[in-house]
């Protein structure tokens, strides 16, 4: 069991590596760019898992939420090196994001971390056996029902993506979604008790106002040209 989490980690940078290789094919970038931008965003997101679990908490550990930051942020930087449009990278990696969630949750659950606020109701779970979670002790499943709404977040998403190919704005919606996912679910976690707002709901806004501060100024940008 204790192979689940790893495991599960490593599947969910697999199945990313597989959806940038696949929509890639729409896009003008060279083979050794798609294989630099790839290993850049597995780097952050690796990097970025860890520094903010070990940051925000103290432990060590892999946060998900830090992993998506670390993952945009070499990415961005690598726009700025590379002289990219930054714009397409984010088509390009964003719809991966839920689906890779998605999967990583299953560890969590398996692991028992990331675990949920103690309910008695339908459905709920009880570790024996967790390093993590705590035994004999009737919990809400929180990472199983992220993996349920991550995943259809991610089909939603990818049959969008598939309309609206190249399209910044359902990237941008894409953010917004997710943010307030997480930032209703967290209030599912056992750390948010006797907690106002937690540092990852505080995340979910912040990434939630840039998205959509992102989508403003691009409708202005329209409005300004079909006026012009």
């Amino acid at each position: 069991m204790r192979y689940v989490y790893p495991t599960m980690l490593i599947l969910s940078i697999i199945s990313n590596i597989i959806l940038v290789l696949i929509l890639s094919r729409n896009f003008k970038y060279q083979k050794h760019e798609i294989t630099s931008m790839i290993l850049i965003d597995t780097i952050g997101i690796l990097i970025g898992g860890l520094l903010y679990t070990k940051i925000f908490s103290g432990n060590i550990g892999f946060s998900s939420l830090g992993g998506v930051i670390g993952g945009l942020i070499l990415l961005f930087i690598y726009a700025i090196i590379s002289k990219k449009d930054y714009k397409y990278i984010l088509i390009l990696f964003i719809p991966s994001l839920p689906l890779m969630y998605a999967i990583g949750k299953i560890g969590c659950f398996v692991a028992g971390c990331c675990y949920g606020i103690p309910y008695d109701g339908l459905l709920h779970i009880t570790y024996n056996n967790s390093i993590v979670a705590p035994s004999h002790i009737n919990l809400f499943p929180v990472q199983i029902t992220e993996t349920i709404v991550f995943f259809m977040i991610f089909i939603y998403i990818i049959n969008k993506y598939i309309k609206q190919n190249k399209c910044i704005k359902l990237v941008m919606q894409e953010i917004m979604i997710c943010s307030i996912a997480k930032f209703i679910l967290d209030f599912l976690r056992y750390e948010h008790i006797n907690k106002i707002i937690t540092t990852n709901q505080i995340m979910c806004i912040i990434l939630f106002v840039i998205a959509i501060i992102y989508l403003i100024k691009l409708n202005i940008v329209v409005k300004n040209k079909k006026n012009s």
